[in-house]
């Protein structure tokens, strides 16, 4: 328990220690209880000298193993009255999948959250069952928060479709493969029905060129999307690809695919010092500085070596706050920012803008919040609020002990989701949980964000980006969730916050150029021959060229590795007759690429796969060994 508490490794890996630990028990117990056994039989031996007695002892024991056993054979592993029987209509949907090219993806809606966990009409709940009976990988967030390029493709497409932006949905369903759509309108989310954006969904997928509805099974609707990328079994071929940086770790708005198409996350072409604003993660994973002055913002970017001193590109922002009244806001200084750029960094000075569109609050000065409110429905608790003295300042203390004391909340109805806002908020943690943020959409009744501030037991200030939404919609709620489990004191103090406008495209679509570097037309190109025995193996045959970049569709990992062959060599001994291609790069900032010669016979392998082959050879001759006669 210290460990799990302590370190994320063992945090993560057990999460649930009965099925880590359950295995090596029963694995003890089976060769403890045959050790036994055999005992017994030597005693049977010396207390009984009729062979026909010790042989019936011996299969009385057989019996009575196989009856205690005879439940697990019945389904006994599982509770009579938590079992479902699964509609018929996903046996279809999964004979539809199983005569369809194993070689696609198919994305699952509705994804109304983050979490894996799902609830369905008819019962089931859990991460998901689907994804069991059908060959095609699935994007589920049961297995992408694994992987950090993954996980990606949930925030983009989640913005994408929240934001009901269709050319930006159709890009995501581009840049990560998506060839099929699957709307189950069984799942449910019993929080918000409202989240689950069905009629949402089936209007952005009626609207768009590139899908079309292939079938309609039940409460199941599978749609068809039409890529335009020539992918063939997660293959493809770029010539003269585009060059981005610089790479990220987290982001939902990739505008740089928009604008360029395929990219290489490269050392080199253009780049955009904002192009990830994106901070649904910890603070400390913001990729830019945020300084708060009295009356303006200050965005700055450290530029690398290799980007600096060159021509910055500054966007043509001006239609989007073309509604507003001038009176209430200052539509020049809003969308023309001071811009500095020395050549090592870059910094945005983004004026405050106030009016209906921006809000400044202090919850030690709101009666409505000073009153404790508890938020956990399964246990009473206690909870309390404090109002502290910090130097001139005062903050809200709130106080939980087996409670969600949710009583900071704070209702914004002016708000308009097709603008981007700055919430700063003033936070310190003194004991238990930090503090959960979280902001609700009040058009989807969504949290569009949900994070932990920051551990610090002195005053911190976290800067949180809400980016542009739906443009009709309007109303957002900050929430910040004081949540205690059992006997620990939560403690953490909340000071001012405050909700300002910021120029999100604008920001994004600024990047530093190389005027003296001229990309060619890129090209995409459909190898002449993909084979994919296996999942960790790719067999390809291309007329690669000059300038031409090999792609695998699948999240990067430093385990693939490309190998040229002459000869039809055999997958598990490519890594010793093959020739390693070198130039493993980084495409799109999620999936491999290699940077190709002249090279036309190519195998692609995962070779952390071979520990497996591994296995699988010392397995028999570990059988082999215990049948070996040993002296005594």
């Amino acid at each position: 328990n210290f460990l799990r508490g302590n370190f994320a490794l063992f945090g993560e890996a057990f999460r649930f220690p009965f099925t880590k630990f359950s295995l090596l028990f029963a694995f003890n117990y089976t060769i403890l209880f045959s050790f036994g056994l055999i005992l017994l039989i030597k005693l049977f031996v010396k207390l009984f000298k009729k062979e026909i007695i010790i042989k019936g002892l011996l299969a009385s024991f057989f019996v009575l193993i196989f009856y205690s056993a005879y439940p697990a054979f019945k389904g006994g592993f599982l509770f009579d009255s938590l079992r479902l029987d699964i509609p018929e209509e996903y046996s279809q949907a999964i004979d539809f999948f199983n005569q369809q090219n194993e070689n696609t993806r198919i994305a699952i809606f509705p994804q109304p959250n983050f979490w894996s966990w799902r609830f369905y009409r008819w019962g089931q709940r859990g991460s998901g069952f689907l994804w069991q009976g059908v060959k095609q990988p699935m994007l589920s967030r049961a297995f992408d928060p694994w992987s950090n390029k993954n996980e990606n493709y949930y925030w983009e497409i989640s913005y994408a479709l929240y934001s009901e932006n269709q050319e930006l949905f159709e890009k995501v369903l581009e840049k990560y493969q998506i060839n099929w759509l699957l709307i189950d309108s069984s799942l449910i989310n019993p929080s918000s029905p409202k989240t689950l954006y069905l009629d949402e969904s089936r209007e952005m997928f009626s609207n768009s060129d590139k899908i079309s509805l292939n079938q309609k099974i039940g409460k199941i609707e599978i749609y068809q999307v039409h890529l335009e990328t020539p992918i063939k079994d997660f293959i493809f071929l770029v010539q003269d690809m585009s060059q981005v940086g610089p790479e990220y770790n987290w982001s939902n708005y990739d505008f740089a695919y928009l604008e360029n198409g395929n990219y290489l996350s490269g050392t080199n072409g253009d780049f955009y010092p904002f192009r990830s604003l994106f901070n649904g993660h910890e603070q400390k994973d913001l990729e830019f500085e945020i300084e708060n002055k009295e009356d303006h913002f200050i965005f700055k970017k450290t530029v690398p070596g290799q980007f600096q001193n060159r021509q910055i590109i500054i966007p043509e922002e001006r239609e989007e706050l073309a509604w507003i009244d001038p009176e209430d806001l200052s539509q020049i200084d809003y969308f023309n920012p001071e811009i500095n750029f020395d050549g090592e960094a870059i910094r945005i000075f983004i004026p405050k803008i106030g009016g209906y569109l921006s809000a400044e609050i202090n919850p030690a000065d709101n009666p409505d919040v000073q009153s404790p409110l508890n938020c956990n429905q399964f246990g009473e608790g206690e909870i309390n609020n404090e109002i502290v003295a910090e130097g001139s300042k005062q903050l809200l203390r709130l106080n939980s002990i087996n409670a969600n004391n949710c009583s900071a909340s704070f209702w914004l109805p002016d708000l308009s989701h097709q603008y981007a806002y700055l919430i700063a908020v003033e936070n310190r943690h003194l004991g238990g949980k930090n503090l959960l943020f979280w902001l609700e959409n009040l058009n989807s009744r969504r949290a569009d964000l949900e994070i932990y501030l920051p551990k610090n037991s002195e005053l911190t200030t976290s800067y949180i980006i809400q980016p542009p939404m739906e443009s009709d919609g309007i109303g957002y709620t900050l929430h910040f969730d004081n949540v205690s489990i059992g006997k620990d004191k939560t403690v953490n103090d909340l000071g001012e916050i405050s909700v300002n406008l910021i120029p999100y495209n604008f920001l994004t679509k600024i990047k530093l150029v190389d005027k003296q570097k001229k990309n060619g037309e890129q090209k995409l190109i459909t190898p002449l021959n993909v084979s994919h025995p296996n999942p960790s193996f790719y067999r390809i045959e291309t007329n690669s060229g000059l300038n031409q970049t090999l792609v695998l569709s699948q999240a990067f990992h430093p385990g693939w590795q490309a190998y040229e062959v002459k000869q039809k060599t055999p997958s598990l001994l490519t890594p010793i007759l093959g020739k390693r291609i070198e130039k493993h790069v980084l495409i799109n900032n999620w999936a491999n690429g290699w940077e190709l010669d002249s090279q036309k016979k190519i195998n692609i392998v995962f070779l952390p796969q071979y520990l497996q082959y591994l296995g699988l050879i010392i397995m028999p001759l570990a059988i082999f060994l215990l049948f070996l006669k040993r002296k005594p």
